[in-house]
């Protein structure tokens, strides 16, 4: 059958959430939104959660931590603003921010399996 034939893409496609069912409130939807930040409508380009600190921040799929840490002010604004992040690629076809961590616990280069803790929310988790 399809998973199979494509067994890369069955693991890799971020294809769970990536905080626990039931520890997160849904702050900001993907899409058109009025922003709260310039309060006129925007597109969101991605899915904003709220958790309590402590609570783990779950590889959606098998991937490999392209950034973790924080941008300096001095290279990028928006990102700086993230806090610490972890970025991961999810084979050639995904990459996934998680932004706003209170503690990151991976690093460049590490290779994640579906599941595994990345890091902590401070406040906001997915970006």
């Amino acid at each position: 059958g399809f998973s199979q034939e494509h067994r890369e893409l069955v693991h890799t496609v971020p294809s769970v959430c990536p905080l626990p069912i039931g520890s997160f409130v849904l702050t900001s939807p993907f899409g058109e939104r009025i922003s709260p930040f310039t309060n006129t409508r925007d597109f969101h380009t991605g899915l904003d959660l709220a958790a309590r600190e402590g609570t783990d921040v779950l590889a959606p799929g098998e991937a490999r931590v392209v950034f973790a840490g924080r941008f300096p002010l001095s290279r990028n604004v928006r990102w700086w603003r993230y806090g610490n992040v972890v970025v991961i690629a999810h084979g050639e076809r995904y990459l996934t921010i998680y932004a706003h961590l209170q503690e990151i616990e991976t690093r460049r280069g590490q290779h994640l399996k579906r599941g595994e803790r990345l890091g902590r929310p401070a406040i906001t988790t997915v970006t």
